[in-house]
């Protein structure tokens, strides 16, 4: 699942349409990582021998990060975050 980097640091909530038509409402309040794997009980596919059980569903988060930033972008984000804007080490 494709989320910002907005989503990624300060949640989100997302439905998306399962392969049998109903709604699955994938959220997670925390800060999200490239890679991470959110399990949801009782959303994935049908058990063998038990149509009637579901398995979990796994939903692997990617991140879009941005190419580049402004320069009033990179020097909100080094003021928020304590680094210098020049990318530097303090």
């Amino acid at each position: 699942l494709r989320i910002s980097l907005r989503q990624a640091l300060l949640g989100f909530k997302r439905r998306i349409r399962h392969l049998d038509g109903h709604e699955v409402l994938i959220s997670h309040a925390a800060v999200s990582t490239p890679g991470m794997v959110l399990t949801f009980a009782n959303e994935g596919m049908p058990r063998h021998g038990v149509p009637s059980e579901y398995g979990a569903l796994r939903v692997t988060l990617q991140i879009d990060f941005p190419s580049e930033l402004t320069a009033d972008e990179r020097a909100f984000t080094a003021n928020h975050f304590g680094l210098p804007a020049d990318g530097g080490q303090r």
